[in-house]
């Protein structure tokens, strides 16, 4: 079997690894002529789509939308061929408003509260970052412009949609594009500090489960490390330096309440050395999209006693 197709079909039900050996065969039978802005086949970017697809959703009709979403562009002239293997209308629908968003002329997408199906802006998503991926195969006024409609409209979608890590690596690709010199500096910096910030990530973070552990905090703490164009952005907006961006390491403590989240502040203020002054409570004041949140500076360990 297809290695690519082997992939789709994983995790589905019977019913629909039909579908999608069905959408599939088809996908490689009729676009398989048909060349792609991006550089090879439809049939190529439509597969590369689904299985960017498949990394978040297990929908059948979605990744049938996925692998047929050029049908409308067929050199039949946009006529539906009767053995097209679509399963609804609904999936039609879907097929018509992927081909309609991503031709030229888009400049903004549906966000995921405009629309009545959540599955059409992950299909919107992958999409995007299919694009982004195969960016270099373009020219530069339209490397340029994808770049833009990615900062504008495309990443805080992805955000919405909590695909950060798809908003992440496109934001990245789109800072290499437009800021070449930029990205490569604070890549280089990155690569030559990602050991150290990630020994001191782990001591930090066992020191702090250590201490909420003996309090008898329910909670879980992450590490991360701020991506490159996200720093770039820090710095401009701060008029600062990559050696004092101060939040280009975090720790994420993840919490039951907003008692605990004050009860674990006094905590990691007690463990660590604070910034108090750049301290922000969006927990009193939370921002305009609700997001809730204390944001804590903090130095190195405190000494002990």
């Amino acid at each position: 079997m297809d290695a690519d197709l082997s992939h789709l079909l994983k995790g589905l039900t019977g019913k629909e690894r039909q579908g999608i050996r069905r959408a599939y065969r088809y996908c490689l039978d009729h676009f398989s002529s048909m060349p792609c802005r991006s550089g090879g086949t439809c049939a190529e970017h439509c597969v590369r789509v689904a299985l960017i697809l498949k990394e978040k959703v297990h929908n059948g009709p979605a990744l049938r939308a996925a692998l047929l979403h050029v049908l409308p562009d067929h050199p039949d002239g946009g006529s539906l061929p009767q053995d097209a293997p679509i399963g609804s209308e609904r999936e039609l629908w879907m097929i018509s408003r992927l081909s309609s968003a991503c031709s030229e002329e888009a400049l903004s997408w549906p966000t995921p509260v405009s629309i009545d199906d959540p599955r059409l802006p992950m299909l919107f998503a992958a999409h995007a970052l299919e694009q982004i991926r195969r960016m270099e195969k373009q020219d530069k006024a339209r490397r340029r412009a994808c770049c833009r409609r990615t900062f504008a409209h495309i990443a805080p979608m992805m955000r919405q949609l909590r695909l950060d890590d798809w908003a992440v690596e496109m934001e990245d690709r789109c800072f290499l594009e437009m800021k070449p010199f930029i990205a490569k500096r604070l890549g280089a910096l990155a690569e030559s500090s990602r050991n150290k910030d990630i020994v001191l990530l782990k001591h930090a973070k066992r020191l702090l489960e250590n201490e909420l552990a003996s309090v008898h905090e329910p909670c879980s703490v992450e590490y991360r490390i701020k991506s490159l164009y996200g720093t770039y952005r820090k710095m401009q907006e701060h008029r600062t330096t990559w050696e004092k961006c101060h939040d280009r390491l975090a720790l994420r403590i993840i919490c039951t309440d907003d008692a605990a989240c004050y009860r674990i502040l006094d905590r990691v203020q007690r463990l660590f050395l604070p910034v108090t002054r750049l301290l922000k409570d969006h927990i009193a004041r939370p921002k305009e999209n609700g997001y809730q949140a204390i944001h804590a500076i903090v130095v190195s360990p405190r000494s002990p006693d």
